[in-house]
Parts: structure tokens; C-alpha cells; sequence
């Protein structure tokens, strides 16, 4: 019932949303509810997500938008949720084991970063209204010091399984609002018994040396 709100704004009848409206509704909504309340945050970006999609879908039905940019949309709205649920996750997972960083070659501690690589429909841009999302998840950490800097340090690897673990877990648990997507990992460097989460130069050495031609495709 709370999407028929989204029909009562006229504008959602004539005109089509963009990344820059859509990232605005959505840090909106996620500014009304308490950053420290996980499940009040998960159900914040399904409600984001299904307002959204419903109006790229009105857009799409009433003719104001092309196929190619329904699509396009689609994916826009995608990776907005997985930017926030990388960033919540991120949050939640340093809050009780630190930061990750890693001591380089020349001596320097840096913090470690992370991504999220899209496959398939949503690296193309081309995801579709029931489309799941085809993730695969790296980091830069590297050198003989990986660990993080909070009061219960934990190898950095322990602490990237754990934050991929919580990155699903945030896109495909269900809410009030509906679950946010079907994830699949499945596409990371030797399937499933791959790591969760590749380092970045592993990464690129499977992707010379050892993947198959349907993973340089995906």
C-alpha cells in the first residue's frame, strides 16, 4: 500500500527519475531512521528499492521510458542499494573489529579498501525487474602485516568473510519491506571453493592464467 503514495506526486506520471533523484530519496530515507538499528537500515533500502523500481515501472508502462533506459535505471538502482549495504556492512563489521590495513613493502601501514565487481546482467547494465545480482568481492590488502586496529585485532582475512558474509546478508534477508535481491557469488575465482573475497592481484593473475572463457564473457 505504500507505493500508491508514489502515484499521488503528479511528477511520478510525466517525468522519469535519475541516479542523481533516485541517491537523493534514498540518503532521505535513510536520514529518518537510526544508523544504529540494522534492521530499521535493511528496511529502509527495501522500501527505497521497491518506491523505485515501482516508479521506473510506471515510467515504463505509460511509454516515457525506452527498454534500453528501463534497464538502465534498474541497474542504477541496484548499485545504489549495494553501495549503502557495502557501506553498512562496513560500518557494523569495523565497529567491533577495527579497520583493516596492511604494512607495504616500504614500511607504510595503509588502510585497506574494498569493491564489488558486477557480472552478468548487472555489470552490462541490463538488469531486468526480477534480475538477481551476479557480485564478486575484493580487497588491495597485501604484505606480511594484514590485520585490523581495533581492541580485538583479527586477520584481515577473517575480517573480509566476515564483511562479504554481512553484505549478502543485508541484500537478501527479509524484511517488512520484502527482501532486497537474490545474490549470487557463485562467478568468484574458483567458484565455489573460491574465497568469499579475492585479493586484487590474485584476482587479476586468475583472470590471465586460469579462468575459462565464460568468465572473461560474465
Amino acid at each position: 500500500p505504500l507505493l500508491l503514495d508514489e502515484l499521488l506526486d503528479e511528477r511520478s506520471l510525466i517525468e522519469t527519475p535519475d541516479r542523481a533523484e533516485l541517491a537523493a530519496d534514498l540518503e532521505d530515507r535513510l536520514a529518518r531512521v537510526s544508523q544504529d538499528d540494522p534492521e530499521q537500515l535493511v528496511e529502509a533500502l527495501a522500501q527505497f528499492k521497491n518506491a523505485a523500481v515501482f516508479r521506473v515501472a510506471i515510467a515504463d508502462l505509460s511509454g516515457l521510458l525506452p527498454l534500453m533506459h528501463v534497464s538502465d535505471r534498474l541497474t542504477d538502482i541496484a548499485e545504489l542499494v549495494i553501495e549503502q549495504a557495502m557501506a553498512q556492512a562496513w560500518a557494523q563489521i569495523t565497529q567491533q573489529f577495527g579497520t583493516p590495513h596492511c604494512r607495504e613493502a616500504d614500511g607504510v601501514l595503509r588502510e585497506v579498501r574494498i569493491c564489488a565487481l558486477g557480472y552478468g546482467k548487472l555489470g552490462g547494465m541490463e538488469l531486468g525487474y526480477g534480475s538477481d545480482l551476479d557480485l564478486v568481492f575484493l580487497h588491495d590488502s597485501s604484505g606480511e602485516q594484514q590485520e585490523t586496529t581495533g581492541e580485538r585485532p583479527i586477520d584481515n582475512q577473517v575480517f573480509f568473510v566476515r564483511l562479504a558474509q554481512r553484505i549478502v546478508h543485508i541484500l537478501t534477508v527479509p524484511s517488512a519491506a520484502g527482501r532486497l535481491y537474490e545474490v549470487d557469488v557463485r562467478l568468484r575465482p574458483s567458484g565455489k571453493g573460491g574465497m568469499l573475497i579475492t585479493q586484487l592481484d590474485a584476482f587479476c593473475a586468475y583472470q590471465r592464467d586460469e579462468a575459462w572463457t565464460w568468465e572473461h564473457q560474465a
